[in-house]
């Protein structure tokens, strides 16, 4: 099963786990012992294979979309599953009797630490893609698959809008008690994300996202618009 696993979320588990164990041996063995699997952690998100755009493709601004992301998907993800690990280690005499590794209030926050690994999804998405433009048509390398599109089935180009989802909104109130402001804002102000949709015939639709790929985003249409591809008024203006 794992080979089917794209290496940017494989990289990224991998991390997260380091990240995460990192931040309990905090509590348990102490700041060295964090300080070295931290080191580890950062070397196996840098070193392991990771998605390499060939010579002129257009790929995402890697800041905001990319490393941003991850910063808050680790961050946010490795603390929830911590903190019921540093609350058992505090702890220690009452809930030793009981036979618990870990606080009970892992009930509460470890379900957010689930949806929180969501950012980790979109920041992989986002580093893995890559696009073309080809003689007959734009190449689109994704995170799941690799793709061409003919621009001569390319039958319309329409505005694409899609919000957060809904389940990371649903953090800001947990994120605020937990003094974590900084991240419930940044969830609150996320805009939604923008771009075009290709209508192909026969196929699927194509999304390109606007966000951290405008000034790429731009060529793409301009090379539609010179074959004669026809656009929404929206984009058309």
């Amino acid at each position: 099963m794992i080979a089917f696993v794209p290496m940017e979320i494989l990289r990224r588990m991998l991390a997260l786990l380091l990240v995460t164990l990192s931040l309990i041996a905090i509590a348990w063995w102490g700041w060295m012992v964090a300080a070295a699997i931290l080191v580890a952690a950062v070397s196996a998100y840098v070193l392991l294979p990771h998605t390499k755009a060939p010579a002129g493709a257009m790929t995402f601004e890697k800041i905001p979309a990319v490393y941003g992301p991850d910063f808050l998907g680790f961050v946010m993800t490795s603390i929830f599953i911590a903190l019921p690990f540093w609350a058992r280690a505090g702890d220690g005499e009452l809930w030793s009797g009981m036979g618990l590794l870990v606080h009970p209030s892992a009930m509460l926050v470890w379900p957010l630490a689930a949806i929180s690994t969501s950012i980790l999804y979109f920041a992989a998405r986002y580093a893995a893609f890559w696009a073309s433009i080809e003689k007959d048509g734009i190449a689109l390398h994704t995170l799941w698959e690799n793709r061409f599109v003919r621009f001569d089935t390319i039958e319309y180009v329409q505005p694409y809008r899609q919000g957060l989802p809904k389940f990371l909104r649903w953090l800001t109130p947990f994120l605020v008690l937990g003094g974590k402001y900084g991240a419930a804002g940044a969830i609150l102000l996320a805009r939604d994300s923008r771009g075009v949709s290709l209508r192909i015939r026969n196929d699927k639709p194509a999304v390109l996202l606007a966000d951290a790929f405008e000034h790429h985003l731009k060529k793409v249409l301009a090379a539609f618009r010179k074959r004669g591809i026809p656009f929404d008024p929206e984009i058309a203006s």
